[in-house]
């Protein structure tokens, strides 16, 4: 039988890991800014790594970046941002041009 290889968070509190998880989800919830965004993204990362090791952060990338991806491409039809009227969708739902040049749709409230 197989001995099961210690991590680096079992000599520490529980507390620990949990602290810095929470600090990272925190961190990336609030930040609006490029470099904060990708700071967090590291930090969780290297959580992931430390916590769970190589094989089974590579194992949840696997399905994370394609969700990642399909998130990132749906962002704009639904964020209520855009100075600029683009065109009309179905039911007369604006899309619209916001000043960074994506494509915006905003429902009518």
């Amino acid at each position: 039988m197989a001995v099961p290889r210690a991590r680096a968070f079992d000599a520490v509190h529980a507390a620990v890991p949990a602290t810095l998880l929470a600090g990272t989800v925190a961190l990336c919830m609030l930040a609006v800014e490029p470099v904060l965004v990708a700071v967090s993204l590291a930090g969780a990362l290297a959580f992931s790594l430390v916590a769970r090791g190589a094989r089974a952060t590579l194992r949840g990338l696997a399905w994370q970046l394609p969700l990642l991806a399909l998130v990132c491409l749906a962002n704009p039809f639904f964020s209520a941002s855009g100075s600029t009227l683009l065109f009309k969708l179905v039911l007369n739902i604006p899309c619209l041009l916001n000043v960074r040049w994506k494509i915006q749709l905003v429902s009518i409230s």
